[in-house]
This record gives structure tokens, sequence and C-alpha cells, in this order.
């Protein structure tokens, strides 16, 4: 699998986001991966320490201005933990 279902949602440069996606917000290293979690019918994001998620369309566009910087599928070594 080279990809995961588009989410219904794009970055801050207009990139469509699927499952699986690794993004990042401006000036922060904290990488986050796009997750379908089947508790919540809901795409979030999960992040390293995988306590922590929000729904993905509170942190794209203007208002969260995060940008998808590759897949865990075409780049697992940016996110090692989320495999």
């Amino acid at each position: 699998m080279f990809g995961g279902n588009f989410i219904g949602v794009s970055d801050y440069k207009n990139i469509p986001l699927h499952e699986g996606d690794i993004i990042q917000w401006p000036n922060q290293e904290a990488l986050g991966v796009i997750r379908y979690e089947k508790n919540s019918c809901q795409f979030r994001i999960q992040f390293e320490d995988k306590t922590q998620s929000c729904h993905v369309g509170l942190q794209m566009g203007e208002k969260g201005q995060a940008i998808k910087i590759g897949s865990v599928y075409k780049n697992p070594e940016l996110t090692p933990w989320a495999i």
C-alpha cells in the first residue's frame, strides 16, 4: 500500500491529505501522522507519544498552517514510531 484514503481536507499549501500522511507545523519539530480512529469515526493526528491526538480539520488550512512533508508509506524513516 502506497497511500491511504483521501480524508477530504488539504494542508496549508492546499495539498490533499491522505491517511498515513506526515504533517508538520511551521517553527515546530513535532511531527504528526494522520490516522483513522475507529472509536470516534474521525481522522486524527497521532503524535510520537501516542497519547495525544486532535481532530485533523482543526489543524489544517489558515488556522493551523500544517503542511504535508511525506507519508509513512514512502518516508518511514521520518516517523519510525508510527510503523
